[in-house]
């Protein structure tokens, strides 16, 4: 069986090599920044050379690319090239980050190549960066090594190695990971741009854990910018998409089928909240967004509206109820001559397809959902129901959850962030948190977040049953 990084280089590298230096042989983790624009970047680059080495003495390399887009005029170019002037040498570029790289972390620029307006995005500049870091570890002969992503306005805290370090300790088995976030607010923000940030981060939380309480067990984060993967994992997914937006969602769905993933409490991740139009969504752009579209019935109070916290309902009704369904067939149904047996799984399909919602029951029928369920029953051997089980959540997977939410959202409109928090906090039962209806924006977010924190202490694994 070949070894599966070089497996990869044979089949899905979106360029050749270009770095020429040697990789360290103590290098364990290398960071991914693709960079585009980015008049700030030397302050993500200083928080990182700022971050303590992990106790272990592993080494660090991070790589930068400066990739731009058909569409980039002068002004771009030339920042670029005056930032990679930086990386000359140590020297030059620790007087630029006013900040001392340490002796443990090497920075490199690498300048991507000009992509066709279909290809350039930044998927091809994550995938370019990921890919060189794999050669590295390759050339080390280190499958285990760990492959960070990071976004050019991004902070990250001093202990952003060390945690990550004592959690992959903790959980070696682990081959994709998530760090924790907090968007940047900063004094100079304005209180209409740093409520939109909050509303937004308020819905990312908000769909995790409303996914998780559903009993569904691939629910991870899908932030770009706190991706994390082990190489020889990466390999086996074949590797970052092409996608010029959305291409962290797909990888972060494709990465925790390759084994158990992870979320860091301790390992922070600060992401820039400002306005910007260059991806279709995402931070900058929903931000933006709100803050064009102002509610009219509120003054100057922007609104951000997600997935009815209805359609989380009917996914958790679905799930008890499909894995009720595998715990209870004929395990030997792979057998073809036991066609009575298939047929009075049919009715059992039917019959638990009445607990279902109209939606639902359209969705899944709209999915030949019977197919699917017949064809892992036949497919699955040895009397293995956590097997069947598997085989379901790989059908409807994070990306048949975000299809049917958005199947929902067309029939009952999307719900104020706000008030589908509320749904989601009242729905726990808690009893340690106070009333949500009495709860600011603030104060909603930082109850999510501290569910989130919780909630992160669960292994996400596409290979178990929920």
């Amino acid at each position: 069986m070949k070894e599966p990084l070089s497996t990869y280089l044979q089949r899905f590298p979106v360029h050749s090599q270009i770095l020429s230096a040697s990789p360290d042989p103590d290098v364990h983790f290398i960071v991914t920044i693709p960079c585009r624009n980015e008049p700030e970047l030397r302050f993500t680059l200083k928080s990182l050379a700022e971050t303590n080495q992990p106790p272990s003495g592993y080494k660090v390399e991070v790589l930068v690319g400066f990739n731009t887009h058909p569409s980039d005029g002068d002004q771009i170019q030339s920042l670029h090239h005056s930032q990679i002037q930086h990386f000359q040498n140590r020297n030059i570029l620790a007087s630029w980050l006013e900040s001392e790289i340490p002796a443990w972390m090497n920075l490199f620029a690498i300048q991507a190549p000009d992509w066709a307006p279909k290809a350039a995005g930044v998927g091809s500049a994550r995938k370019l960066l990921m890919d060189e870091a794999l050669r590295r570890f390759q050339k080390l002969q280190r499958p285990d090594g760990w492959i960070l992503c990071l976004d050019a306005d991004c902070l990250c805290d001093p202990a952003y190695f060390c945690a990550l370090e004592a959690a992959l300790k903790s959980h070696p088995e682990a081959t994709g990971a998530h760090a924790f976030f907090e968007h940047q607010i900063h004094s100079s923000m304005g209180s209409r741009e740093v409520e939109a940030i909050q509303l937004y981060e308020l819905g990312l939380r908000y769909y995790r854990l409303a996914l998780l309480q559903t009993g569904f067990p691939q629910a991870p984060h899908t932030v770009g910018s706190c991706m994390m993967s082990r190489v020889d994992a990466y390999a086996r997914v074949g590797g970052m998409n092409r996608r010029q937006a959305g291409e962290d969602f797909y990888f972060v769905h494709k990465l925790i089928q390759a084994g158990p993933f992870i979320h860091l409490n301790d390992c922070k991740v600060h992401p820039s909240g400002r306005i910007s139009d260059r991806v279709p969504f995402g931070t900058g752009k929903a931000v933006g967004d709100m803050l064009n579209n102002l509610n009219p019935s509120i003054p100057d109070s922007p609104v951000w509206n997600v997935e009815p916290f209805v359609g989380f309902r009917d996914l958790g009704v679905f799930f008890r109820s499909m894995e009720t369904f595998f715990n209870s067939v004929d395990p030997t149904l792979s057998s073809k001559e036991k066609p009575e047996s298939m047929n009075s799984c049919v009715v059992k399909f039917n019959e638990i397809s009445a607990q279902w919602s109209p939606a639902m029951k359209a969705f899944v029928n709209s999915r030949n959902g019977l197919n699917h369920v017949q064809r892992i029953l036949r497919s699955t051997k040895n009397q293995d129901r956590a097997g069947m089980i598997r085989r379901f959540y790989h059908w409807f997977d994070g990306f048949m959850c975000m299809k049917f939410l958005r199947f929902v959202q067309e029939i009952h409109g999307p719900q104020p962030v706000q008030k589908a928090a509320i749904d989601l906090i009242q729905s726990l039962k808690l009893k340690k948190e106070p009333d949500p209806y009495r709860l600011n924006l603030e104060q909603l977010l930082n109850a999510l977040k501290r569910l989130d924190h919780e909630s992160n202490e669960q292994i996400l694994n596409a290979s178990l049953p929920a």
